[in-house]
């Protein structure tokens, strides 16, 4: 054990729950007053009388499992929340040599944006954050990822994100002003 693992195990600032392997046994560390190291087994029969407690730390222990595979956020601790990410967005400048008009429309409004009287749109970058949006639009794959302005660039990415959070039921894990 080097000295940052020590301090991190000792003085616990970052983490509630923690597995970690004692004597070559699993157990984990519950951050409490006196910062003590229980099994995981004596952990679930501490709170038998309280599922509910039991339930909430499945939910985190489960989305952080999920990171790599549905999402891209960081490791979350009992009872902390994410805010919404800013957006995230490429402006996409019309090619000014286009031999055909070209036009797509925005996700959010609906407005038309076209080659011949826009300089190009944005186009929303989910993936930094969420690997997975299936979130269903009734339009082609790009259409909600694509936006007339940055306010409804700002707009079409809080909407799709709150979509995505409550598809996902991931409503604890995020800050949903």
């Amino acid at each position: 054990m080097n000295g940052k693992e020590y301090m991190e195990l000792m003085y616990p600032i970052s983490w509630a729950f923690k597995k970690l392997e004692v004597n070559g046994e699993e157990a984990v560390m519950i951050r409490d007053s006196n910062g003590q190291i229980i099994t995981e087994q004596e952990f679930y029969d501490s709170q038998r009388d309280n599922p509910e407690e039991i339930e909430k730390i499945n939910r985190y222990i489960q989305f952080n499992r999920l990171k790599g595979i549905t999402h891209h956020f960081s490791h979350l601790e009992v009872d902390y929340s994410f805010e919404i990410p800013e957006v995230e967005y490429e402006f996409k400048e019309f090619n000014p040599n286009l031999q055909k008009k070209w036009s797509c429309k925005c996700g959010l409004c609906g407005e038309k944006i076209s080659s011949d009287k826009d300089k190009g749109y944005f186009l929303l970058k989910f993936d930094e954050y969420i690997r997975d949006m299936n979130i269903d639009t009734g339009n082609d794959w790009f259409t909600y990822r694509r936006a007339c302005s940055l306010d409804c660039s700002k707009a079409q990415w809080r909407m799709l994100f709150k979509e995505w959070i409550a598809e996902n039921d991931y409503e604890e894990f995020f800050i949903m002003e």
